[in-house]
């Protein structure tokens, strides 16, 4: 198991099934590009299942007020945010495979994941807000669940125009929380 920190959140992957997974925007290859102001990069990438994962960490929970001009509009702004993320992402890879001293086969493999039109490439946005965990009843439980599901359909749509120039191709956009996991990817978020 490989543990990272992110948002006030551990990610817990299966080092054998996410081969490799790696905490991105600290890598020293993303760290040299990074230099070019403006730059973003996403929190996670990894392959899973033969699949490239990019995954971006949000966690407004306790700071609702903070955000909520980021999360209006269908999330508007925060989506152009993390689509920014994963166009730069793009970028920090070729330059990776292109300058790496250290993780040239990294690079590689994920670029040869890209260009192959058989491979889906999944972005994750993983957002926490300040939807209600508390579930008491069958009935609040039933609620919490549809305004988390119409909520985060919402964001996913939203993600989902701004990266259009990656999904015409074989790709999936996914907005999760604690709520709506399935856990089903082999990992585990506290």
């Amino acid at each position: 198991m490989i543990k990272f920190n992110e948002s006030r959140l551990q990610f817990i992957f299966d080092d054998q099934k996410w081969s490799p997974i790696i905490s991105y925007d600290v890598h020293p290859d993303y760290k040299k590009i990074e230099k070019l102001n403006g730059t973003k990069g996403i929190d996670f990438l990894g392959i899973y299942n033969n699949k490239l994962y990019l995954i971006e960490v949000k966690n407004f929970e306790g700071f609702a007020e903070r955000n909520k001009k980021r999360l209006q509009h269908s999330g508007e702004i925060l989506m152009n945010e993390v689509g920014q993320k994963v166009k730069d992402s793009f970028a920090c890879i070729v330059g990776g495979k292109r300058n790496s001293r250290k993780d040239k086969e990294l690079w590689s493999d994920v670029l040869n994941l890209i260009n192959d039109d058989n491979k889906e490439i999944v972005v994750i946005l993983w957002l926490e807000t300040n939807l209600p965990k508390t579930k008491t009843s069958v009935n609040q439980k039933q609620n919490i669940e549809k305004i988390s599901k119409l909520t985060y359909q919402n964001y996913r749509n939203r993600l989902h125009t701004k990266l259009k120039w990656l999904t015409p191709k074989k790709s999936s956009i996914k907005v999760l929380n604690n709520i709506n996991y399935a856990n089903n990817l082999e990992f585990e978020v506290k």
